[in-house]
């Protein structure tokens, strides 16, 4: 029967790297969900500034402005 110091030498790496490549996995799954729906969340709001945007500029271009 083996030392368990010897035993705990051999099963602690083993452990570790399956718990380092299980976190990982949640990380990269976590991460991009988080994303994703970041990106879904911004989105609307990109697409509403630049909107904004473009239609402020038309009509800066368009139009002349007060006082001029």
């Amino acid at each position: 029967m083996p030392p368990v110091g010897a035993g705990a030498v051999v099963v602690e790496p083993v452990l570790g790297f399956l718990a380092s490549l299980v976190a990982a996995r949640l990380i990269r799954i976590t991460s991009a969900m988080s994303v994703k729906i970041v990106f879904f969340i911004i989105s609307p709001f990109s697409i509403l500034f630049i909107f904004k945007l473009s239609l402020q500029s038309y009509t800066s271009i368009g139009m002349p402005k007060e006082g001029e």
